[in-house]
């Protein structure tokens, strides 16, 4: 099939005078009765890019702009070669082959002893054109930087023969080599510069429309001669997988991370102070530990509300609770926590896959090191005991979750440095422990 393109439906009909292109050996005639036109209307500049088999056609698209692409539906004959019955006098015709980029061509002296090599792009440029000879016993032509598409390879032997071949190429260093002798003609498949999609109707296009920082629209469509209906299509931004946003109440920054639950959680521990001092601390008390590891708080201080509900049931729902996190970000409920686990692949391996690969202590043969192949970061910053003493930093890594068990106790997640799950326990309210915090 031989394709393309027109960029203003305005110029329908102008555009017909491309007609002159000869596709060098076959007797097929381009007529504009064969074409489709598809419109074309994306909300972002965009290219559209149609394959079917070896034939590819792309246009660019401006934002909430008509544009219409065409495609000639008319059969072609790719490749054909004619020689002269009498100067041939039985020998073998062109023997034609690829392999990445390399095109090896080998022409029956009879027909061939000068000859002209071209090659040409679809609309009819000419890309390479020599001559040669058979008294060399080969030659190379090359373009260094031929784009991809579909090119035109022609052969013509001041002694009558002719020849034209369909050639696809990937894009980049083209390489024709030619030498002289006799062979079988072989016109092979050549690999497809685009994926072709599973489909069982074999008249169907694979449509994509591509924006940068969006995400793609492929789909099947089977276009049909004359004008077709707009393609009216909507480009949803790709979500960022990595990040980073400053706490507006202290301008600490903080990395976050999209999780495979799709959610963006903080890739470190919360190290903001509450507002009254109490509730929150640095491990034993040392700032540099804060750093390190951020704060650690009791279930109540987590929440942001009164520290008696460290004592009493709160009652209240953990669906959307901000407590002590940053604006725009949540304390994460059970719930939470649990599809986090499934989708890490269940918590019999989540905390192999969460842990930071350093800072949990490595000096015995019961270390497991974590993997974090998510970017989570967890980081082993210990617990600190209703009584004041702290424990376990290095070793042991303790999240709160919004969700209360009973009056003294809420739910949380543990890591350790040698064990690969996350365990969920009910934690003592009392006791401080890390946050994490996310959002939607």
């Amino acid at each position: 099939m031989f394709i393309k393109i027109i960029k203003d439906t305005k110029r329908f009909f102008s555009v017909i005078s491309v007609a002159f292109f000869v596709f060098f050996s076959a007797n097929s005639v381009f007529s504009e009765n064969d074409t489709a036109y598809i419109p074309f209307i994306v909300n972002v500049n965009a290219k559209v890019i149609a394959w079917h088999g070896y034939d590819t056609v792309s246009i660019d698209v401006e934002a909430e702009t008509s544009d219409t692409l065409a495609i000639y539906l008319g059969s072609l004959t790719s490749i054909s070669a004619k020689h002269d019955a009498v100067r041939m006098q039985g020998s073998a015709p062109v023997l034609l082959s690829d392999s990445r980029g390399n095109v090896t061509l080998r022409l029956p002296q009879t027909s061939y002893q000068n000859a002209r090599v071209s090659l040409y792009s679809v609309n009819g440029k000419r890309i390479i054109s020599h001559k040669v000879d058979a008294s060399a016993s080969a030659k190379r032509i090359s373009t260094p930087n031929a784009a991809s598409g579909i090119y035109i390879l022609s052969v013509k032997g001041i002694s009558g023969g002719s020849f034209s071949g369909r050639l696809s190429h990937k894009g980049g260093k083209l390489n024709i080599g030619v030498s002289f002798g006799a062979g079988e003609a072989v016109f092979p498949l050549m690999k497809d510069a685009y994926a072709v999609a599973q489909n069982d109707n074999e008249d169907a296009w694979t449509i994509r429309v591509t924006a940068v920082g969006y995400t793609d629209s492929t789909y099947q469509f089977t276009p049909e001669i004359g004008m077709n209906s707009v393609h009216n299509i909507t480009l949803r931004r790709e979500l960022e997988t990595m990040g980073s946003f400053t706490d507006s109440r202290d301008g600490k920054t903080y990395g976050w991370v999209l999780m495979p639950d799709g959610k963006r959680w903080m890739a470190q521990n919360l190290n903001y102070d509450t507002l009254d001092g109490t509730g929150s601390w640095c491990y034993e008390n040392s700032a540099d530990s804060c750093v390190k590891y951020g704060r650690l708080y009791n279930w109540a201080a987590a929440m942001d509300i009164d520290a008696s509900f460290n004592n009493t049931p709160w009652n209240g729902s953990d669906e959307n609770h901000q407590g002590i996190c940053p604006v725009g970000w949540r304390l994460p409920s059970h719930a939470d926590w649990n599809a986090l686990m499934a989708a890490v692949g269940g918590e019999e391996t989540a905390g192999t896959k969460l842990k930071s690969q350093t800072g949990w202590y490595d000096g015995d043969s019961d270390y497991i090191p974590g993997t974090d192949d998510y970017g989570f970061s967890a980081l082993p910053g210990g617990r600190r005991w209703n009584g004041g003493s702290f424990g376990g930093a290095g070793y042991l890594g303790h999240w709160w979750s919004a969700s209360e068990d009973n009056s003294g106790r809420a739910y949380g997640r543990d890591m350790n440095y040698g064990i690969q799950d996350v365990f969920s326990y009910w934690l003592y309210k009392s006791f401080g422990f890390s946050v994490r915090c996310l959002r939607d």
